[in-house]
């Protein structure tokens, strides 16, 4: 049974998902001067962490040449990545807006201050 995509939307897929995996490792996997398949990296805060967006080419023997669009977050210990990649769905621009959008609204405050 293939999943609803609800009012007539295409199916959008995205992945967000912890890795055990440091901060610094994912900082010189995605370094644009010592990797030349990454295309674009923009170093920002998401929900008030270190982050960076990256994009980068990739090439599978199935699929072919794609993207990797993702969000790096360093959590302290863990990273928080949400990446879309072209294979995962028809709607590429689609799975890039719907990171952007997520990434914009992420908060990591307890909200049990004060």
């Amino acid at each position: 049974m293939e999943p609803s995509s609800g009012d007539g939307l295409p199916a959008t897929a995205v992945r967000i998902y912890l890795d055990e995996r440091t901060y610094r490792h994912y900082d010189r996997r995605f370094d644009p001067e010592a990797e030349p398949d990454v295309l674009d990296r923009l170093n920002l805060t998401v929900g008030g962490h270190p982050a960076f967006r990256v994009e980068l080419a990739t090439y599978n023997e199935e699929a072919g040449s794609s993207t990797l669009y993702a969000y790096v977050v360093d959590m302290g210990g863990a990273v928080l990545v949400l990446d879309a990649y072209a294979p995962y769905s028809d709607d590429d621009r689609g799975a890039r807006d719907a990171l952007d959008s997520i990434a914009s609204s992420l908060d990591f405050t307890s909200g049990d201050a004060g």
